[in-house]
């Protein structure tokens, strides 16, 4: 009886270490195929933009760091071909307006919202987000928020 018992246990344990290590793979290989390479928080090199990147849902442009905008956040669109590399941003502009009336700096934000709009080519390292514009080949460099 003893000898069976053990059997039976050894068994359990295998099968469960098996389902384990299944669920386990399973979970990197989903999180590497669907996982967004761009998410994460990105501040511009060259102005007060704060671009939020999540692995799913709208997009969010802040500009934290300036006196006039500090206060005004802008949710956006975003679709990614990780494919092709290509990110696309689609503010709603009767929200921007709406927000730039209010704000103490409507041409900057009014800027930032139309130089964001459209689609990019991106490129990922680990602390830079570089966006090309494909028609016009214009870059806009972000460097992650630590």
């Amino acid at each position: 009886m003893k000898e069976e018992n053990r059997t039976r246990l050894w068994r359990v344990t295998a099968t469960a270490s098996l389902l384990i290590a299944i669920l386990v793979a399973a979970f990197f290989m989903i999180r590497i195929m669907v996982d967004n390479p761009t998410r994460g928080t990105w501040i511009s090199t060259d102005s007060d933009l704060t671009l939020t990147i999540p692995s799913f849902g709208a997009v969010t442009a802040s500009w934290p760091e300036s006196d006039e905008l500090s206060d005004v956040t802008v949710k956006m669109n975003s679709e990614i071909n990780r494919g092709e590399q290509l990110i696309a941003f689609e503010p709603d502009f009767k929200v921007v307006e709406k927000k730039a009336r209010e704000a103490q700096d409507p041409d900057t934000l009014r800027a930032d919202m139309n130089m964001l709009n459209g689609t990019f080519y991106y490129e990922a390292a680990e602390d830079m987000l570089t966006l090309r514009n494909p028609d016009s080949g214009d870059q806009i460099v972000f460097e992650k928020a630590h």
